[in-house]
């Protein structure tokens, strides 16, 4: 499975992935990272969080997580369907 490092990448991944792929989108404990006092961690986990929901709530990818051990997650993204989908 692809580990997506960046906003960026994650970005061109749901964009340009197939049906049924699968990435990490992010490894961590994304609750803890949005509330970080670190700003750097802070602000990168906000701008993945809300790319991904959006892309969820538009029915692109679905989302789930992976558990390794306490408070660390692999957050896993899979691809539905092309962007340029029409109903």
């Amino acid at each position: 499975m692809e580990e997506l490092k960046t906003y960026d990448n994650i970005k061109s991944w749901i964009s340009n992935s197939e049906s049924g792929q699968r990435a990490i989108y992010y490894e961590g404990y994304l609750p803890k990272d949005l509330k970080s006092k670190n700003s750097n961690i802070r602000q990168r986990a906000k701008a993945i969080h809300e790319l991904t929901y959006h892309n969820k709530n538009k029915g692109n990818i679905t989302l789930t997580q992976k558990k390794k051990c306490d408070f660390n997650y692999q957050y896993i993204a899979t691809k539905l369907r092309n962007m340029n989908y029409e109903n």
